[in-house]
Parts: C-alpha cells; structure tokens; sequence
C-alpha cells in the first residue's frame, strides 16, 4: 500500500514530465563558412554536445558553404570546430593551420552561425546578425569531441 504523501509525489512527478519534455523539442540552426581572402581551403567538422552535426567545405571553387542541423532545444550548446585550414603564406608557399577549438553558445533556436577564424589561430561560431552568443575555449578540443 502506497502512503498519501508518495501518492501525492508520484502524481506531481508525472504531471512535471510532460513539462520538461516540452522543453527538449528539437530546434534548427543553420551553420555557415565563406572563403576570405588569402584562404585556399578549410574543411571544418561542426560537433554539437559531441555529435557531429556536419561538415563545411569550402575553396576557390566553392567559396561558400552550409549545413541547417536539427537539435534538442538547450539554453547553453556545447560546440567543438575541427579540421584545417591552408592559406597562402607570404612567400606564396601554402600554410595549414589546424583547426581544434570550442565553445559555448547560448540559445541558438533558428539562429545562423558562422565560422570565423580570429588570425587562424582560434576558430569560433558567431551569430550573424547580433553580438557573440557565447564563451569560446581554445583547443585541444577535437580529440574529447569525437572520442
């Protein structure tokens, strides 16, 4: 026989469930890269909370590229970049730097993020129409996302 007072907590849990699954309704963002200038190439691997949600390539002969994944709803979104980048060095030798950063973004529901490489050291996802929406924490970072 079960006492009032758990009754009482199991019918408020289940009647909280519903509530929190609302919640984790799956959203889209849309994640996108261009070529700049002096950049040959980059092939960028986009992870969320770990899984891969694509791929973004792109060179002279596709400078731009974009992929729209569909997530669990979350107000903070673990992001890992990984892949390369190679770029003309100045004596006209291509250089590649490696790609191996993540961050935190805030609520990212119907948003379109770009990758931006800050003097192709850091790579990040900004927001394309506000202020950045998150904390970015320099590498290593892919061998923990993919592992």
């Amino acid at each position: 026989m079960m006492r009032p007072g758990r009754a009482a907590l199991v019918a408020a849990a289940g009647w909280l469930l519903p509530v929190a699954a609302a919640h984790a309704e799956p959203v889209t963002v849309t994640v996108l890269d261009q070529l700049s200038v002096g950049q040959q190439e980059e092939t960028i691997g986009v992870y969320f909370a770990g899984r891969l949600a694509g791929t973004l390539h792109i060179n002279a002969a596709h400078p731009s590229d974009s992929f729209t994944a569909t997530i669990e709803h979350t107000q903070h979104l673990d992001y890992t970049l990984c892949g390369t980048l190679l770029r003309l060095g100045p004596g006209g030798e291509v250089v590649t730097h490696r790609i191996d950063n993540s961050g935190t973004l805030g609520d990212v529901a119907g948003r379109t993020l770009a990758a931006i490489t800050l003097n192709d050291v850091l790579f990040v996802l900004e927001d394309t129409k506000s202020a950045p929406v998150g904390q970015v924490h320099p590498g290593p970072a892919c061998a923990a996302a993919v592992s």
